[in-house]
């Protein structure tokens, strides 16, 4: 429920910047994008810590820190390419879709 509230506090913070389009709206929406991004790693990690198996946990770890690069690799080239709005709007749905399937799990 804790990773509900911080993917939460992502989506405020990208719909602020995407609504207002001004340095004080900019301002305040990466700061509560920030403020969710240190306690969300913490999550994914303890999650993954107690999810691997003792002797496979730096290998799981492993595949994190490659796919959470190749996510931040695909994601600039993507915004690279796309309007301001349409970027904005695809991080949204993409962090909205996560909360829906961490709400919906059984854990």
């Amino acid at each position: 429920m804790q990773a509900v509230c911080l993917l939460g506090m992502f989506v405020a913070g990208a719909l602020i910047v995407a609504a207002t389009r001004s340095w004080p709206g900019l301002l305040v929406g990466t700061a509560l994008i920030g403020l969710a991004t240190a306690p969300l790693g913490t999550v994914a990690s303890t999650q993954l810590q107690r999810f691997l198996p003792a002797g496979r946990q730096s290998e799981g770890f492993s595949y994190a820190v490659v796919a959470q690069a190749s996510g931040f690799t695909i994601g600039s080239l993507t915004v690279g390419g796309l309007s301001t709005m349409t970027s904005i709007l695809l991080g949204v749905a993409t962090v909205v879709l996560a909360a829906v399937v961490l709400a919906l799990s059984p854990t």
